[in-house]
């Protein structure tokens, strides 16, 4: 198993408040990717990320409007199923069971499986992507499942069956604190996400945006990126602004995001929702940054 390590050591002395500090990142003490030094007021400041010292690429615009992913978007995880494995399932596997539509919505694969950042949709709304998939998400009470769709009562019930592990589905932390068990927690389809976690790709940074045009949802594989009121109604009145926004924030995966991850064994980069909110969003044009800061 790879786990992340961290070995401190301690040298206590009298303390030198002009001292020059030397900071590294990487995977090698002696060899690291990038180090610089410091002042030793510098590490004192409220900053989120020491990595963010590292690095002096942040955009002029960046700097000057300080537009961030919070002025722009509500961020969320996607859905924590509990059991993917129960929850989740190919959409022909849920037509097999005769699991109805009402108690169903439309999910996104793993990065992975999508060829392009920006999702199109079908006539019914699913996204046109391979494969097809589905969670089940239904706030019937079983009673009235059991009486209009029998099948899908049935399918339930294996839920109830311990595992080979003593316990049941149900009896999980996260599906036992819901009503119904099998209703998930609330995720309207996002315009934009970003993939939570992933490693250094040719050409393409660690973690990046998709536009997503359909109405699927995520599992928490994914941060989905509600726009903000005044930024939806900008890009509803100007559809075109939707590229515009793609571009500004794979610009800003490669330039900010990149350099502020979490970097774990292994080479996997991951970001929290808080510290994404903080970033800057660049590569927004003239036209786009007056639009947007007018907040």
């Amino acid at each position: 198993t790879l786990v992340s390590t961290s070995i401190i050591v301690f040298r206590k002395r009298k303390n030198e408040e002009k001292e020059r500090i030397l900071i590294s990142y990487g995977d090698s003490m002696e060899n690291p990717i990038s180090c610089k030094y410091v002042q030793r007021d510098t590490l004192l400041k409220n900053l989120d990320n020491w990595r963010g010292i590292l690095n002096e690429r942040e955009s002029l615009n960046a700097v000057r409007y300080r537009i961030t992913f919070n002025d722009l978007f509500e961020i969320k995880r996607g859905v924590a199923t509990g059991a993917n494995s129960f929850f989740v399932m190919a959409r022909e596997k849920a037509i097999h069971l005769q699991i109805p539509d009402i108690a169903l919505k439309p999910l996104l694969p793993k990065a992975r499986y999508l060829k392009s950042s920006v999702i199109e949709k079908k006539e019914d709304g699913y996204p046109d992507v391979d494969p097809q998939l589905v969670i089940i998400d239904c706030d019937l009470d079983e009673t009235i499942i059991k009486e209009l769709y029998p099948n899908f009562y049935d399918y339930l019930q294996l839920a109830k069956v311990k595992g080979d592990d003593g316990v049941a589905i149900v009896d999980r932390f996260l599906i036992r604190n819901r009503q119904p068990w099998y209703k998930q927690e609330k995720r309207e389809p996002p315009v934009f996400l970003l993939t939570y976690m992933g490693r250094n790709k040719e050409n393409c940074p660690p973690l990046y945006f998709i536009w997503n045009k359909s109405q699927a949802i995520a599992l928490n594989t994914y941060l989905l990126l509600y726009p903000r009121q005044w930024l939806l109604d900008k890009l509803i009145e100007n559809p075109m602004m939707y590229e515009i926004v793609l571009e500004a924030l794979n610009k800003s995966a490669k330039e900010i995001v990149s350099t502020r991850t979490r970097i774990y064994s292994g080479g996997l980069n991951k970001i929290e929702p808080n510290e994404l909110r903080k970033m800057p969003v660049i590569g927004l044009d003239e036209d786009s940054v007056k639009i947007f800061s007018q907040i």
